[in-house]
């Protein structure tokens, strides 16, 4: 139930603060070395900019956090999940496909970002 709150903040948040036209919308999917745990989730701000992600774990822990690009190809961003942990990651970007590593809660994730337009058509696709 304390789930769907946080869902709803973030996109609230992401509205205000960003006008939707110069949104850019990136799915986001990161797991732990042996993939026991797995985050997907999505990251939203103006292209060249700063912008706010969530991602859910398979389990139901949701963490929040924000991006800073340091130049058009790469990035840093910090997480705080409402397990306690907390997270760090580094990504680089080769148009609209970007990996991503770092660690939450002292452990090493990976994985990448794609922009949601590409998810979204090759979802219509299969259908």
């Amino acid at each position: 139930m304390g789930r769907l709150p946080l869902a709803i903040i973030f996109g609230v948040t992401l509205a205000a603060c960003t006008p939707q036209q110069d949104l850019f919308r990136m799915t986001l999917v990161l797991s732990n070395a042996n993939e026991s745990e797995v985050f997907l989730g999505e990251a939203a701000g103006p292209p060249n900019d700063r912008g706010a992600f969530v991602i859910v774990s398979r389990e139901g822990v949701v963490c929040e956090g924000f991006y800073l690009l340091s130049d058009p190809t790469k990035g840093e961003a910090i997480a705080r999940c409402e397990d306690g942990r907390t997270g760090e990651f580094r990504f680089s970007s080769e148009g609209r496909v970007a990996t991503i590593s770092g660690t939450i809660g002292g452990e090493a994730f990976s994985g990448g970002a794609v922009d949601k337009r590409i998810v979204e058509a090759a979802l219509a696709a299969i259908r």
